[in-house]
């Protein structure tokens, strides 16, 4: 009797186990339909123009998200994979997804700084915030990763794919790093939405390079808050075969959201083989310091 109770749950936990990797197949093919689908635009307006930061930041977004998806999928449809596979694909989950959001909320925060005209103050909150969320986030996930134990599948599972693995208890607590995550999106959607309504109160019209920032800026960062808010509620009752299985859309969300954004602000101020890659546009004075500097750096984004 408790021999077949344990096969009725094993057989249930790897029915989820499939279900996440149907979810990982479907976040690598969004990513790579996308880069696909922009590869052109990025040889134009990130191959072909001054490498700086911003630029490094969408490479490592783009690609590293990438390779985190392929590796986590090869690992969960690959049949009896080793133990060291396993391990690597653990610590790539626990870890990958919170450094490519380090990389994102980095960019975003060069970004609202230029945005918001050099204010050094609204920066260092942001700043602060986002080394508590990093700390946080690396103190939970080292927690998790300590608790879950990755073990030779049973014999009676067959050639079924994927790892297996024990705990003693679902690591629950690591909802709080996605609380803060969380609360760092809200803070940076409403930062962008006010931008999004002091743009629409201006008697002049605002320079292209920000109507597009703060257009795709406020779509993009809701995506992504949406899908944090997502994963806080996964995180506190999802078994665990799916206690990640919002974590390859958030993976691809990232690379997508954020290299579509910087694309598309390249794309509205470069013309042609025109290095400054900016115009210039009227504003009003109440908004000018600000319109200056997201002109300079905005366009080199």
């Amino acid at each position: 009797m408790e021999s077949a109770n344990f096969l009725a749950q094993v057989t249930v936990a790897l029915e989820q186990a499939r279900d996440n990797s149907y979810v990982q197949a479907a976040g690598l093919a969004w990513l790579a339909y996308d880069i696909l689908l922009t590869f052109p635009s990025e040889v134009e307006y990130i191959w072909r123009r001054r490498f700086n930061l911003p630029a490094l930041l969408y490479l490592l977004c783009r690609y590293y998200a990438l390779f985190h998806l392929c590796f986590i999928f090869s690992v969960s449809v690959a049949v009896r994979p080793s133990i060291q596979a396993c391990t690597a694909s653990l610590y790539i989950s626990a870890f990958g997804v919170p450094a490519l959001s380090w990389a994102v909320d980095l960019l975003l925060i060069l970004r609202l700084h230029s945005l918001y005209g050099r204010k050094w103050r609204l920066t260092g909150s942001l700043v602060g915030l986002y080394l508590v969320q990093g700390a946080v986030t690396v103190a939970m996930a080292t927690n998790s990763v300590i608790q879950i134990r990755i073990t030779p599948a049973p014999a009676i599972l067959g050639s079924r794919p994927g790892c297996f693995s024990t705990t003693n208890s679902i690591p629950r607590f690591i909802v709080t790093s996605w609380v803060i995550a969380m609360i760092f999106g809200a803070v940076i959607f409403g930062l962008t939405i006010k931008k999004l309504i002091q743009f629409r109160r201006m008697e002049h019209t605002p320079s292209k390079v920000l109507v597009v920032f703060v257009r795709d800026g406020a779509l993009f960062f809701g995506l992504i808050l949406a899908l944090q808010i997502v994963n806080v509620v996964v995180t506190a009752v999802a078994p665990l075969p799916l206690f990640t299985i919002c974590l390859p859309l958030q993976s691809a969300v990232y690379g997508i959201a954020i290299s579509r954004l910087m694309l598309n602000l390249r794309a509205s101020s470069c013309k042609g083989d025109d290095e400054s890659c900016g115009e210039t546009t009227v504003v009003t004075p109440q908004v000018y310091n600000t319109w200056r500097s997201t002109q300079r750096h905005l366009s080199d984004a």
